[in-house]
């Protein structure tokens, strides 16, 4: 159950936020930009999923701390809709805004990654890489160690 919530609160916290920003910037691609109001509701919807997913689970870490970096940011969009109306406090609140969202995306980065991927192929993947990249070094430097099961010099009895 936890998977399908999560999936499908990765989904909308993804049209929530980084598809808006694929929109404005690359809008042949990604099509026209949604407008606020969608913008607003789709993060609405996407607060319930991320409620819905991490309810059942207790304790404090860094997903917690995305859960409410979230709900700061959901509260801080729907202040910049109905308060910040002059072009001042709106360029000024939106500054904050995005502040607060890359933190959130940051916050929430390593459980999304870890979730979707597994955290066993992640390290997997990144001790093949450290020691392909560093393999000279690594063979040079345990050469040189004085291990304390090494093979003994024996000495050659001469019979005659």
């Amino acid at each position: 159950m936890a998977a399908i919530t999560g999936l499908v609160a990765a989904l909308l916290v993804f049209l929530a936020g980084p598809y808006r920003t694929l929109q404005a910037k690359w809008p042949e691609l990604w099509g026209r930009r949604i407008n606020v109001w969608a913008h607003g509701n789709v993060s609405l919807a996407a607060t319930v999923a991320v409620m819905i997913h991490i309810g059942p689970s207790v304790g404090v870490s860094l997903t917690w701390v995305g859960t409410w970096l979230f709900l700061i940011s959901l509260i801080s969009g729907f202040y910049g809709m109905y308060v910040a109306t002059t072009p001042e406090r709106r360029r000024t609140w939106m500054r904050r805004h995005r502040v607060l969202t890359y933190v959130f995306y940051a916050a929430i980065l390593p459980h999304v990654v870890g979730e979707l991927l597994g955290w066993a192929l992640i390290g997997g993947a990144a001790t093949a890489w450290a020691t392909w990249r560093w393999r000279n070094q690594m063979r040079a430097h345990l050469a040189t160690w004085q291990w304390p099961i090494r093979k003994r010099k024996t000495v050659r009895r001469i019979i005659d």
